[in-house]
Formats: C-alpha cells, sequence, structure tokens
C-alpha cells in the first residue's frame, strides 16, 4: 500500500467509525442523546458532531504523520496514544450515557483535556503539524469544558 493509501485508509477508519456512532447516537430513532443536558453556551448537537468529526479526521492524518516519521523503532509506543484518543473520544458518548451524567460528563471532559494535551506534548518532537492538530482537540474540549462548568443546564 502506498503512504497515501494508507492515509485513506486511516481517514475512513476514523471518520468512518465517527459517522457510524453519530448516526446511531443523533437518528430521530434513537432517545440515546434526547435527554441531554443542554448548556445554552454550546453549539447545536450537529454542530458539535461536526467539529468532533474533523477533529477526528486530524487525529487520523496526525496518526500517519507519526507512523511515516517512526522509522528506527524510537519513540514506537507513541504509535499508539493517538488511536487511544480516538477511540476515548468516540466511546465518550457513551460513557457518559449519552451526556446524561454531569459527574462523568465533567471528568470525561477534563481527562480528554489532558490526555490530548499530553499526546500533543508527545508527539511535538516527530510532527509538529500533528501536534497542533491534537492540540485543537485539547482546544476545544477545554472550551466544551469552560461552557458545561459556566452554565447550568437549561
Amino acid at each position: 500500500m502506498t503512504e497515501y493509501g494508507s492515509l485513506y485508509t486511516l481517514l475512513g477508519l476514523f471518520i468512518g467509525i465517527t459517522i457510524i456512532a453519530n448516526v446511531y447516537l443523533f437518528s430521530s430513532k434513537n432517545s440515546y442523546v434526547s435527554n441531554s443536558i443542554r448548556y445554552r453556551l454550546l453549539p447545536p448537537s450537529y454542530i458539535i458532531a461536526t467539529v468532533w468529526t474533523i477533529l477526528i479526521g486530524l487525529m487520523a492524518y496526525s496518526q500517519w504523520l507519526v507512523y511515516n516519521q517512526i522509522k528506527d523503532g524510537k519513540g514506537l509506543w507513541k504509535l499508539y496514544l493517538i488511536p487511544i484518543l480516538f477511540i476515548y473520544c468516540v466511546l465518550y458518548p457513551f460513557y457518559t450515557m449519552g451526556f446524561r451524567n454531569k459527574k462523568i460528563v465533567d471528568f470525561a471532559n477534563v481527562l480528554t483535556i489532558i490526555l490530548s494535551g499530553f499526546i500533543a506534548w508527545s508527539i511535538y518532537d516527530i510532527t509538529q503539524i500533528g501536534s497542533y492538530m491534537i492540540l485543537l482537540t485539547t482546544l476545544w474540549s477545554s472550551f466544551a469544558t469552560l461552557a458545561t462548568f459556566a452554565t447550568f443546564s437549561v
């Protein structure tokens, strides 16, 4: 497989799984997130899902950059960091019980900030642009966390 073939495979895998999860979560037949806590500082759920789809696409691209930069086996453990973040983020709506459990949501948000920040820092020596792409997850999660802490549910 060519280098770009592996990029397209990663993008398809990461974004495909994300789209399947979003369709399941936000379909009209599914009430999984219909009773979620709403926050007035957060955009509508379809905007949040779109932002996360973009962020996950950037995770896939960052993973491809890391994969192509690790040649000598040094730092091989870093290959697993972005897939861990991806899985953590895709499963977020499920382990927060459809965003209904405020304590778990708050804890998960803070953990997302810590995890994505650590990963951005960890891969900086391999790929600066990939690190910045992961940092966007940290920034978005920080915004979402502040928005949920700053407002009461409406």
